[in-house]
């Protein structure tokens, strides 16, 4: 299991209409939190690479 399949599981079982002010906020910092992990491993591949 890849990490976009998990993450789209994880934000698809969030994704229920009740509080949608809760839920958007944490959707907001849970998509920050993936786009700032996959730029890291990005950055980290990259760098490893070129070592």
């Amino acid at each position: 299991m890849n990490l976009h399949s998990l993450l789209f599981s994880f934000i698809g079982a969030f994704r229920t209409p009740h509080q949608p002010r809760c839920r958007q906020n944490f959707m907001h910092s849970v998509q920050h939190l993936a786009s700032c992990f996959y730029l890291f491993h990005f950055c980290h591949r990259q760098f490893r690479s070129n070592v």
